[in-house]
């Protein structure tokens, strides 16, 4: 399902799977959290309470940190930063 950056995890949420240009989310059930991929690369998991889990930094390159950051605002406020510390 097609989704913009700012909707990719709420898309992902209700419909089990969202992409928008490189960057795409898919739901866990079993682990009732969206997982976000950014060219191949699981980035966070954002779980049920909004709460986010970094696991990969990416690339560091302003993609990645545009991209968590127009992503997270509707999910938490957070961003790159917020998430990685750097």
């Amino acid at each position: 399902m097609r989704a913009s950056q700012e909707t990719l995890v709420a898309v992902a949420r209700s419909k089990g799977r969202a992409v928008a240009s490189s960057w795409q989310a898919l739901r866990d059930d079993d682990t009732d959290s969206v997982g976000v991929w950014h060219y191949g690369t699981l980035m966070v998991l954002v779980h049920a309470d909004n709460t986010v889990t970094p696991v990969s930094h990416g690339w560091g390159s302003m993609t990645d940190k545009c991209g968590i950051r127009k992503i997270l605002r509707k999910v938490n406020g957070q961003g790159y930063r917020d998430i990685f510390g750097c």
